[in-house]
């Protein structure tokens, strides 16, 4: 059941090979340092998957190809959050510009676990490290 407050926001969790690709957050802003799959705010009439491609073309410059989708991540709080992951690939000769963010990382599954992830990126990140996860089709 959706919260009418609730904040609707989309990620990308984009693989190149089997690496992963996490952003830092800039200064000043809430999380300010923390890694995260690149994203945004979905905007007033605007759908989750049109969000996504615009808040990557806008923070890295590039165009993905969406692959699928994980369930959505409710987080609750002061003011509750809905996150949709979109599953991408990323052309290895496409590199991303950094437009927002410090810094860029690739990082296998496994190693998500050792940086400073937003709190409902550590979901996902748990995710994929699923090996059921890791054999869907979406990843070729």
């Amino acid at each position: 059941m959706s919260n009418e407050t609730e904040l609707a926001v989309c990620c990308a969790v984009i693989r190149r090979g089997d690496l992963y690709l996490v952003v830092q957050r800039p200064l000043g802003k809430a999380d300010s340092s923390k890694w995260e799959f690149p994203g945004g705010k979905v905007e007033a009439q605007e759908s989750e998957e049109a969000c996504i491609r615009r808040e990557i073309r806008e923070e890295l410059g590039v165009e993905l190809q969406l692959c699928g989708r994980l369930k959505a991540i409710r987080k609750e709080g002061p003011r509750p959050i809905k996150l949709m992951a979109f599953l991408a690939t990323l052309p290895e000769r496409v590199q991303v510009q950094l437009h927002e963010h410090q810094a860029e990382q690739w990082l296998k599954a496994e190693d998500l676990r050792n940086v400073d992830l937003c709190h409902a990126d550590r979901e996902i990140a748990a995710l994929l490290q699923n090996s059921t996860l890791e054999a869907q089709s979406w990843f070729r």
